[in-house]
């Protein structure tokens, strides 16, 4: 039986892909800094700063998947080296050590879960590949970029090899972030003048990350590589929230098609033109080259799984989520 390893094991995402290990039959430990309480996995607690913590959470592991991360955070305070230090200390020189337990205890592969934001935060008529420079802009998608690049200093020459995701916004039920602030604007709101914001963004569903984890952590020939990895289409703010209206049960009548650039524009008058700048900007990406690699295809196609996360949310039950 293969052990794997999920670190943030208390996360969104690991939540899912915990879930899915443990249907395929694996050995699954749960490693985070609080513990999640589960008793279908070897939970461990550990600080992720102690290398010695962690051979011992890793011992006799094949996989490694490393979800543990500061997330991207709307408002920081402090200063902008202070708030830099806090995603280096929890991004980057977290990855350092586990990738040097990972080495010492022998791990077959880690899958480092890294971000878009490490190619860019806005895409002009070409999408998003992997063979961009990077342009990580924001403290978060700078420290991942570092993570990255001191995970494949560590391991290089090891029998530990390793794989780097690189996926856009994740969507799915009981999603946090900018997905979940969507969702609840869209269920208070009566009308919603989005409708005409068509800006082509890329993003993934929870069910298709959690799949092409488990591809990158058993695929061969991939050793030391980079990926991105997305749904199979692109949706778009009025796209996504008609979807929604419909996951509700509701009509689309809901949803209005007012200019994008009057919408700026009172935006802009209210101060709120960066927050509609980051909603109306494209972000397309290409993940061609995890699928020719590996022969993975989203399972998921984009509008089931927007409309599956809505009736969640509606629902608020096991039975949906």
């Amino acid at each position: 039986m293969t052990r794997v390893a999920v670190t943030g094991a208390t996360g969104f995402v690991a939540k899912h892909l915990i879930n899915r290990l443990i249907h395929d039959g694996m050995d699954v430990t749960a490693i985070s800094r609080n513990g999640t309480g589960r008793n279908d996995v070897r939970d461990i607690v550990v600080d992720f700063c102690d290398v010695d913590m962690l051979r011992r959470a890793l011992k006799n592991t094949n996989v490694v998947v490393h979800l543990a991360a500061r997330a991207h955070c709307l408002a920081e305070a402090g200063s902008t080296h202070e708030i830099e230090a806090r995603y280096y200390s929890a991004n980057t020189l977290t990855t350092e050590i586990l990738a040097e337990a990972a080495k010492l205890e022998g791990v077959n592969r880690l899958v480092l879960m890294s971000s878009i934001g490490v190619n860019g935060n806005r895409t002009n008529g070409k999408a998003f590949s992997v063979n961009d420079v990077p342009d990580p802009i924001d403290p978060y998608a700078k420290s991942k970029w570092l993570a990255e690049k001191v995970l494949a200093k560590v391991l290089e020459g090891s029998k530990t090899d390793y794989v780097i995701l690189r996926p856009p916004l994740i969507y799915g039920p009981n999603c946090p972030g900018n997905f979940d602030r969507l969702l609840n604007l869209t269920y208070k709101a009566p009308l919603l003048p989005l409708g005409g914001v068509c800006s082509p963004r890329t993003f993934i569903g929870i069910d298709n990350l959690v799949d092409a984890i488990v591809v990158a952590s058993e695929a061969k020939n991939i050793s030391g590589r980079t990926f991105l990895i997305s749904d199979a289409s692109n949706l778009n703010v009025g796209t996504i929230l008609k979807l929604i209206s419909k996951g509700f049960g509701r009509g689309d009548w809901r949803i209005l098609n007012l200019p994008p650039a009057l919408l700026g524009f009172f935006a802009k008058f209210s101060g709120r033109g960066k927050a509609w700048e980051k909603l109306t900007a494209s972000l397309e990406v290409d993940s061609s080259d995890f699928r020719i690699a590996t022969g993975w295809y989203p399972p998921v196609e984009s509008d089931i799984g927007v409309i599956k996360m809505a009736r969640c949310f509606l629902s608020k039950t096991k039975s949906f989520c």
